[in-house]
């Protein structure tokens, strides 16, 4: 864990988004109506999708960055937020009038994260695949290998010459001899 690694700017703006998240949840669950089940999946699953993905800054684990994951979520988030606001907007409690101003705060730091999401996404190395024509030719097989069924690549499993092999175990006979005399 290195405290430099909060330093990079996906983890500033997690904690932007963790701090406007917690306000924005503490103003909104003051009171709840029927759309707000919406509201409440979508603050709580942006809530825990920045802690995690935080946390994973924090320890240093930044694969989920060089993947579409983030640039997936975050454009759900972005539109799900402003979707989140509006709603709140046409609630008549001052309250949700306030929620509704951060759900668009928030929209547009999710905006920024999917401009950084898709720029770490870009930078990427991806696999591509050469022409026929331009594939380099598979050296020839050697005349004791099949070219059908090319050697195993794998290696041999290990041997371990110092163990005693294995004795065999008598797991004993269910009738005695007597009893299967007497049968």
């Amino acid at each position: 864990m290195d405290v430099n690694n909060l330093r990079h700017p996906s983890a500033i703006l997690k904690m932007v988004e963790i701090l406007l998240l917690i306000v924005t949840m503490a103003l909104f669950f003051s009171r709840i109506r029927g759309w707000s089940l919406f509201v409440a999946s979508v603050i709580i699953g942006c809530f825990l999708n920045a802690i995690v993905f935080l946390i994973n800054i924090f320890m240093g684990y930044d694969q989920h960055q060089k993947t579409p994951l983030e640039l997936i979520l975050y454009s759900y988030y972005t539109l799900s937020l402003f979707i989140s606001g509006i709603l709140q907007f046409t609630g008549h409690f001052g309250i949700w009038i306030a929620s509704g101003v951060f759900c668009l705060v928030l929209s547009v730091i999710y905006g920024m994260e999917i401009y950084l999401s898709y720029m770490n996404l870009v930078g990427r190395p991806v696999a591509s695949f050469p022409v026929m024509s331009q594939a380099p030719q598979p050296p020839a097989a050697a005349p004791s290998q099949s070219s059908v069924f090319p050697a195993d690549p794998y290696p041999p499993p290990p041997t371990y010459p110092n163990n005693p092999p294995m004795q065999q175990v008598d797991l004993g006979n269910p009738f005695d001899e007597r009893q299967l005399q007497q049968l």
